[in-house]
């Protein structure tokens, strides 16, 4: 995607990319057992995000991601 006529208010592919990698690599560290949305209900629960998650900014998820794919030190 061309970033100069991006639209105000979207992200860059690159980043839905990123994101999608992350929830992907969670997921499947998470078992192969769980169905995608017990999944996304399984990861709210370990994010405790009591409100409602359309308002959870994608910093914060990619963040919340990568430290928990990081290995342990």
């Amino acid at each position: 995607m061309d970033t100069e006529n991006q639209q105000p208010g979207t992200r860059p592919e690159t980043r839905i990319d990123e994101l999608l990698s992350l929830l992907e690599a969670d997921w499947k560290r998470s078992g192969s057992d769980q169905r995608f949305f017990q999944y996304v209900e399984n990861l709210r629960h370990r994010l405790d995000l009591s409100f409602d998650t359309y308002f959870l900014e994608d910093d914060a998820l990619i963040a919340y991601l990568k430290d928990e794919g990081a290995p342990a030190s």
